[in-house]
């Protein structure tokens, strides 16, 4: 389950289905908003069918209800692997492994190139409720010395 069709996630989709061919495993893509509540309900239908045994998940993990859904997750008969997300450490949730991007190294290369060609006042825009946008500035930071 992914919040979005598109942005980077169609990359992510075919990268975990072309790790899946790779090892005989059958992907189910459900898509649905950035709304926790219609995540959840995505990801209850997939379970429901009684022929998932994993979870891919990208799911929203701000606030209350990104909270309530990390929990439930958490507690799910399956396997839940977060992708591009991770748990919140107040939540001490255990169970979910996670995969993603290394957000603050490729801040650090995009503001290295840009003033390794001599730019010198370059800013980056990131969203306050992006889940990646901590990284990025971060690495920006970093990587711009």
């Amino acid at each position: 389950m992914v919040p979005s069709l598109s942005y980077y996630w169609p990359q992510v989709v075919v990268g975990a289905r072309s790790a899946g061919v790779e090892t005989g495993v059958q992907l189910v893509l459900r898509g649905a908003s950035y709304a926790a509540q219609d995540q959840r309900r995505q990801i209850a239908a997939l379970l429901e069918s009684g022929t998932v045994h994993g979870l891919i998940v990208g799911p929203e993990t701000q606030g209350a209800d990104g909270h309530a859904l990390l929990s439930w997750l958490d507690t799910l008969p399956v396997p839940v692997v977060l992708v591009e997300r991770r748990t919140p450490p107040a939540l001490a949730l255990t169970r979910m492994q996670t995969v993603a991007t290394d957000h603050a190294f490729g801040g650090a290369l995009a503001a290295g190139h840009l003033a390794a060609l001599g730019h010198r006042r370059v800013g980056v825009l990131t969203s306050p409720q992006s889940p990646t946008s901590a990284g990025l500035r971060q690495g920006w930071s970093a990587g711009g010395r």
